[in-house]
């Protein structure tokens, strides 16, 4: 449907010369129609290359553990790993099965366990072994909403539709196979087969062992230890039938099992992580259990065993089925519930029983719930959307910009997962089961990108639901005591140790910063596990080199790899780590870590180049002669996913020290200013862009770093170019890896008008696109910001206030939290002409 506006052709003739006139636009509100229906789930799972967004578009509830979502494949069911991160490419025509646990769009495959999938007909060895369940789709029947996914199978016709509800473990399906009417009763066409493949993951055979029991035993299993000992297969035959029915009665019939993952970041523990499982079938009136079995494969030794009739098989990957026949003329459709473990198969059983049972197992209630969620979790933020475009070669409606808006709204809440289950228990970083009893009702949560989601999301929440960065930080310091370190990149109970730094610590100073961490104590202890970790040898996220990088002031490039770019990082938590001290108390540590912090990133800046270098230990600068050459795909060039180019800018915590590298303010600007213009040239994100790099999270502070330099204007002017030219409401619509909700969070601040310096309390002043936008905060107070006259074209600040106080504008373009969260108006007086 088109809700584009049409404004009336007097104020078009004076918008054109102006801003003064321009209206609020009429389009619909969130307020008035309900904003998750501006939410576009296909935004994020299309692109190609280091463009791919890597979004799965399935069930979730916000920061859901289980995200129920389609893995899809060519017709082969071929889905190459770089264009499958989540699981899902919009390009493809193949849904292979469903999953239950997925990653968040990020640049690594991992999790897409527990595979379950409808087909019509009888199961066979074919089906089994060779993935003959997977189906054609269509997107012309594909409905992806918040909490609630659903598609028709083309090949089987059946319609399935999945929702979360009830908790961050469980979901609810129905399954619709073509009226019986429409079937020869009888047939095999008459038999509705449900299959569970426990073999299926991300990448393809990563499960290195697993187990699925059909029947009563479900209840009455204990916790294997990353499963049971390894050794030949075992199945056990009929007396464990599930076939048991009153004549004429609904029937239901539970499944569980579970899964060794050992993708490419959980089998960095050395034995991989186990995800288990529940669900329970309630089959239609008069339906019975025509047939059920089991099956085994190990793929490395090509060894198959087919198993009808029998209900239980440990091996290496081992699937299970059920076949239900009959049933009520009037429609056959399958409703199941599953939840997910990573605990033990007891505890899913648990986790299905409990949660499940808040809306009493029925599919209606579960999916009326899980848009209720998402719809009071998204409607925190009202905007108004802005007046349609008249020039500037938008491309965008009101409503694109409202889809837009929401979605990357959305997606910044897909994660971190929270991994407190049913009677608040968790697996530890140590592989133990301990409980998470907090008495500030904060969750235990795990899947965190820090290297990426510390820039923009986690502020995010520091701003508008500060309980959300404290299960954070009570997360991240409760894996310190269950595992002996902060992750630097945590997945389920897994150091993978991703990325560089120990950005982690810009996290626990944020909290502190903004008044989320209070408690004397509390940050003294934080500073201490901090120093500890940036000072000494640890067994999984310490700093790499720290020695050399305390005796040079710097990391050399001679002695380790992405020298250069890990150099800046530690500068960083340097700074990060003066700053905690001076919260603690710590004069001495506040000093310490703030010279070396100054020092550090000055000592790898080559003043004759004007660009960070990797530095060799005799003191001698290896700059590359091509700055913009992106050497960190082939080979050690001193940096971390991105070129000198990119991380010429990186220096958030000093950025007036920045300034002062280049010999003057006005050159500052004028090469920030080109580095910007030369980006726009090619906007292609197979290749990661030589300059600006709006798909990678080094640099997407770097928009905003005019303001430093007393010109707001320019990032006025970039910030909404890259909001217009990177991000847009096709599949490939976001410029790379969401990371977890990195992106999508860089792009809420940066519609509202704002950016958060992490680990301070100083927010920039951007380009607002809204007209009017209400925050109600966690506290129930609303933060409104009014963008007046604000337009495609007038993109451009000329005077803003606070609470009705003038801010000095341009010389000092930012607001402090203290000002805006607890509520109040920020104002902007928006023009054409900067």
């Amino acid at each position: 449907m088109d809700n584009c506006v049409i404004l009336p052709v007097v104020i078009v003739a004076v918008s054109i010369i102006g801003c003064s006139c321009a209206p609020l636009s009429d389009f619909p509100t969130g307020a008035a129609v309900g904003v998750s229906q501006f939410v576009d789930l296909h935004i994020g799972t299309g692109g190609t290359g280091f463009g791919v967004g890597g979004s799965p578009p399935g069930a979730q509830l916000p920061f859901g553990c289980i995200r129920a979502s389609p893995d899809t494949s060519d017709a082969f069911g071929d889905a190459p790993e770089f264009t499958h991160f989540g699981g899902y490419h919009y390009g493809d025509d193949t849904i292979l099965c469903f999953s239950h646990t997925h990653m968040v769009g990020p640049g690594v495959q991992d999790y897409g366990n527990i595979g379950m999938m409808p087909i019509s007909g009888k199961m066979n060895q074919l089906v089994a072994f060779d993935r003959g369940y997977r189906s054609k789709y269509s997107h012309a029947s594909e409905i992806a909403t918040p909490g609630v996914y659903s598609v028709v199978l083309d090949n089987h016709n059946i319609h399935v539709e999945v929702a979360a509800c009830g908790g961050p473990q469980a979901v609810s399906y129905r399954m619709t196979w073509p009226n019986s009417e429409e079937k020869h009763q009888g047939s095999a066409a008459d038999v509705r087969t449900i299959v569970f493949d426990l073999g299926h993951s991300l990448p393809r055979f990563s499960v290195d062992q697993s187990s699925v029991w059909i029947g009563d035993e479900c209840w009455h299993q204990g916790q294997p230890a990353y499963g049971t000992p390894k050794g030949a297969p075992t199945h056990r035959g009929q007396t464990d039938t599930p076939a048991r029915v009153a004549a004429g009665a609904a029937m239901n019939v539970t499944i569980c099992g579970w899964a060794n993952q050992r993708g490419s970041l959980t089998e960095r523990n050395g034995h991989g992580v186990g995800v288990y499982f529940a669900a329970n079938l309630s089959l239609p009136v008069g339906a019975t259990v025509g047939g059920f079995g089991t099956w085994m494969h190990d793929h490395k030794i090509q060894d198959k065993q087919w198993l009808p009739n029998v209900a239980y098989v440990n091996g290496t990957n081992v699937g299970a089925y059920i076949e239900i026949t009959g049933g009520d003329k009037a429609g056959d459709a399958v409703d199941m519930t599953l939840a997910l473990s990573f605990v033990s198969v007891s505890q899913a059983m648990r986790n299905l029983e409990e949660q499940m049972g808040t809306v009493g197992a029925s599919h209606t209630r579960c999916v009326a719930e899980a848009k209720h969620t998402w719809e009071q979790t998204l409607g925190r933020i009202q905007v108004q959307a802005p007046p349609s475009a008249l020039s500037h070669g938008s491309t965008s409606s009101p409503q694109d910009e409202m889809i837009k808006f929401y979605t990357a709204f959305y997606h910044a809440q897909m994660a971190p997962t929270t991994f407190t289950e049913s009677g608040n228990v968790y697996r530890g970083m140590d592989g133990k089961v301990h409980q998470f009893n907090a008495p500030d009702h904060t969750v235990y949560m795990s899947d965190m990108s820090i290297w990426d989601i510390f820039r923009c999301q986690v502020p995010l929440f520091s701003l508008l639901t500060p309980s959300k960065t404290l299960s954070i930080v009570k997360s991240l310091l409760q894996m310190h005591t269950d595992g002996g370190d902060v992750p630097r990149w945590p997945i389920a109970s897994v150091y993978s140790g991703c990325m560089i730094g120990q950005h982690a610590i810009q996290i626990f100073l944020d909290a502190v910063a903004k008044g989320i961490i209070s408690d004397a104590d509390e940050i003294g202890n934080i500073f201490s596990i901090a120093k500890t970790g940036a000072t000494s040898d640890r067994p999984h996220a310490g700093r790499s080199g720290w020695q050399d990088y305390e005796q040079y002031g710097f990391l050399p490039a001679d002695k380790h790899s992405s020298a250069a770019s890990q150099t800046l990082a530690y500068s960083f938590d340097d700074w990060a780590l003066a700053e905690l001290a001076a919260h603690a108390g710590l004069p001495a540590d506040h000093a310490v870590f703030l010279n070396r912090s100054l020092a550090a990133y000055r000592n790898i800046w080559d003043s004759k180049s004007q660009y960070f270098c990797p530095r060799n230990a005799n003191g001698t600068f290896a700059c590359d002669e091509n700055p913009i050459w992106h050497g960190w795909m082939f080979q050690n060039d001193g940096f971390t996913e991105g070129d000198a180019a990119e991380w010429r800018w990186f220096v958030p915590h000093d950025l007036p020290g920045l300034v002062q590298l280049f010999p003057t303010k006005e050159d500052y600007v004028r090469e920030l200013d080109n580095f910007f213009n030369k980006t726009y040239s090619d906007l292609s994100t197979t290749l990661p862009n030589p300059y600006y790099w709006a798909g990678n999270e080094p640099g997407i502070l770097e928009p905003f770093q005019f303001n430093v330099a007393g010109r707001p204007d320019l990032t006025q002017r970039h910030s909404r170019t890259v909001m217009r030219l990177s991000y847009t409401t096709e599949p490939n619509g976001m410029p790379g890896n969401d990371d977890f909700g990195a992106l999508s969070s860089w792009y809420v601040w940066a519609a509202l008008g704002l950016y958060p310096l992490t680990g301070t309390t100083t927010y920039i002043l951007g380009s607002p696109v809204f007209p009017d936008a209400n925050i109600t905060l966690e506290s129930g107070h609303v933060l409104r910001i009014l963008a007046h006259d604000a337009s495609p074209e007038c993109i451009y600040v000329a005077k803003a206030a606070i609470n009705g106080a003038v801010i000095p504008y341009p010389e000092n373009a930012y607001v402090d939290h203290k000002d805006i969260s607890s509520g109040g108006t920020l104002e902007f007086w928006m023009t054409s002409t900067a």
